[in-house]
Order: structure tokens, then sequence, then C-alpha cells
């Protein structure tokens, strides 16, 4: 091979890598906001292999698809309890206050999840609680 294929070579494959992971960026930077750092890791390798492969033309869909799927599994995480006001069914008596697991409860200001108000980090997404 003659200088001139192996600069060639070497720039697509650099030129690849370095687009791949500017595009794989946008979806990183959005799971890490969620509190889904691996998430993003894995979009970055995502794009830069979809990049490595296709280019911008394949990359930049791959991009999307990885936010869509981000976006899409985001609701999944949150927890909800119910609240039981008022008449309780089981003993026919008449309370006004929280059901129990409202009391030992609370939410991962991160990503919403319900967890024991005693636990210093949240099992959903580990970040450490305040």
């Amino acid at each position: 091979m003659s200088d001139y294929e192996v600069g060639y070579t070497l720039g697509v494959v650099i030129g690849s890598i370095v687009m791949g992971l500017l595009i794989g960026l946008i979806p990183y930077f959005m799971a890490k906001k969620r509190g889904r750092k691996n998430f993003g890791m894995i979009s970055i390798v995502i794009c830069i292999l979809a990049n490595f492969l296709g280019g911008v033309i394949i990359s930049i869909p791959v991009c999307l698809i990885v936010i869509a799927v981000l976006l899409g599994t985001e609701g999944n995480n949150n927890k909800t309890t119910q609240t039981n006001y008022g008449n309780d069914i089981n003993n026919g008596s008449n309370t006004n206050s929280f059901s129990q697991t409202t009391q030992t409860q609370v939410y991962c200001i991160y990503c919403g999840a319900a967890v024991n108000k005693n636990s210093m980090y949240c099992t959903s997404c580990g970040h450490k609680l305040p």
C-alpha cells in the first residue's frame, strides 16, 4: 500500500470514530441526565459502530432510534404507589391517614422511583439520595 492509501484509510477510520462519538454524545447526555449513564455509554459505542459501518447516513438514524428507546423505557422506571384515604375497606374503620406504603417510601429525585425512606441509594438508578 502506498502512503496515500494508508493516510486515506487512517483518515476514514479516525473520522468515523470522531463523528460517531460526536453523534453518540447526544443520547449519552440525555441518558446521563435521566440517571442512566450505562445506557449512555452503550449508545456512544453503538453510534461509533454505526458511523464506522455506514457513515453519517446510518449513524444519525441509529442515534434517533437510541433516543426513542431511551424515552420509551423512561416511564417503566417510575413506580407509583396508591394512597388510601378515608375508609379502610378491610376493617371498616374510618381513618384520614396515608396508607403504610406512602409513609415508608420517598421518591428518587433523579428517576422518580419509589424507594424506602431509610435507603441511602436509589434501588432503580443507584444515585445517592439526599
